[in-house]
């Protein structure tokens, strides 16, 4: 208590020796340690394999790791050795000037050999210290998203031909296309991937960023060149190590279609090649389904979109000096500053 009061009396008088003309001096800044105990309760957080979460708050202004951690398949909250993480309680050290009430989770490249955030945030809110408070999942409004798709095919330049053979998220309205899917575009961190699982099989018909976009791979696609610029793909010829039977009748056995959220960034796909279980819109396609029809989206998101609490239990909160960090006082003429 001595030691801060003098504290005190010591940038009192600096800054009365400054307005009185004296010398510019310098104003020591004050950290506080923040260390604390975050206890973290996560749901419909899926097991990752190539990528970890990393919680994280915000002090002076960039975001601190809290902890990295994985999720098992019951949804345990496991250290990164795969042991649990005793009721999910991390011990949180860190001296700032000043630290927000943000919490974040992140999902992190395993490869990542630096501190920085990835724009990837599965879980955010804000939290009161000693207060259970929530998390929740904010890149996307899930509620009010629909649409449809349609069977045609487009790389034979034939309007009569394979068009069972291929699936696209678009309509034609008065002769032109337009999209079908009523979706926001996507920032960074996340990209959408549309998949059909035929007879058991899952496959990927590409990813893409919005609805006005077209996805980022025809490789079972004829003539590239006639295709819409629209997320689809025609099941036209084979892929290099691919088994699929050429071309693919997408009425023939048991057929759906449905899409994901994923996890994205910087080039990487965050969850691999299998599909991310943030499922928003799915649609079984008929075994006698008309082509050029559309057939609609069905919402699915609410049964797989992530949640959470995060318990702040901050330790005592004592005032620490940080040495070596120094803001200098703005000189002063005839009792006023005077402006850089």
């Amino acid at each position: 208590m001595k030691k801060r009061i003098l504290l005190v009396l010591v940038l009192v008088v600096a800054v009365f020796m400054a307005a009185c003309g004296g010398e510019p001096v310098e104003l020591v800044k004050e950290k506080t340690d923040f260390s604390a105990k975050i206890k973290l309760e996560v749901k419909n957080l899926p097991k990752l394999t190539d990528s970890h979460y990393e919680g994280w708050v915000l002090a002076d202004g960039r975001f601190v790791s809290v902890a990295k951690f994985s999720v098992g398949e019951d949804g345990t909250i496991l250290n990164l050795q795969g042991q649990p993480v005793n009721e999910g309680i991390f011990d949180f050290k860190y001296l700032a000037v000043d630290i927000s009430s943000r919490f974040m989770v992140t999902i992190e490249p395993n490869s990542k050999t630096d501190d920085s955030k990835s724009p990837t945030v599965v879980l955010e809110g804000n939290f009161s210290p000693v207060k259970v408070s929530d998390l929740y999942f904010s890149a996307y409004d899930t509620e009010s998203m629909g649409g449809s798709y349609q069977l045609r095919s487009f790389s034979d330049s034939n309007d009569n031909m394979n068009e069972y053979s291929g699936l696209w998220f678009m309509k034609i309205v008065e002769g032109k296309n337009r999209p079908s899917l009523d979706i926001n575009d996507l920032g960074p961190g996340w990209m959408y991937e549309a998949w059909v699982e035929k007879d058991g099989r899952i496959i990927s018909l590409g990813k893409f960023s919005g609805p006005k976009t077209p996805d980022m791979s025809n490789i079972y696609a004829l003539n590239t060149s006639d295709l819409p610029k629209y997320p689809g793909e025609d099941f036209l010829k084979s892929a290099t190590g691919d088994s699929l039977k050429m071309p693919l009748s997408l009425v023939v056995g048991k057929n759906s279609v449905f899409i994901t959220l994923e996890p994205y960034a910087n080039g990487l796909d965050l969850s691999g090649d299998s599909p991310f279980s943030f499922r928003l819109m799915e649609a079984q396609i008929p075994a006698r389904a008309r082509v050029h029809f559309n057939y609609d989206m069905i919402n699915v998101a609410m049964n797989s979109m992530p949640s959470g609490k995060v318990l702040y239990l901050p330790s005592d909160q004592t005032s620490v000096v940080e040495e070596n960090e120094v803001t200098p006082l703005p000189e002063v003429v005839d009792g006023k500053p005077v402006s850089e």
